[in-house]
């Protein structure tokens, strides 16, 4: 029941999975086209994926305080 809730409210995290799949796939690609950019290519992706962290862990921990604040009512 809660994974589920879970899953439903943080925006299907498989979808963030595909997103940083699908770029590394691109990244390696480049990689192979254009060697000499190695390093912008490298610091772009991982600032993409920072990003990407980032906001699925805002979404997790704001989810984890409302389900720990259901769970544990304060009188």
């Amino acid at each position: 029941m809660f994974g589920n809730r879970f899953l439903s409210t943080i925006g299907a995290p498989g979808s963030l999975i595909t997103i940083v799949g699908i770029s590394f796939i691109v990244l390696g690609i480049l990689i192979m086209l254009f060697p000499e950019l190695l390093a912008w290519l490298v610091g772009i992706f991982l600032i993409f994926d920072g990003i990407i962290l980032l906001g699925l862990g805002g979404r997790t921990r704001r989810i984890e305080k409302q389900f720990n604040d259901y769970h544990n009512p304060k009188f």
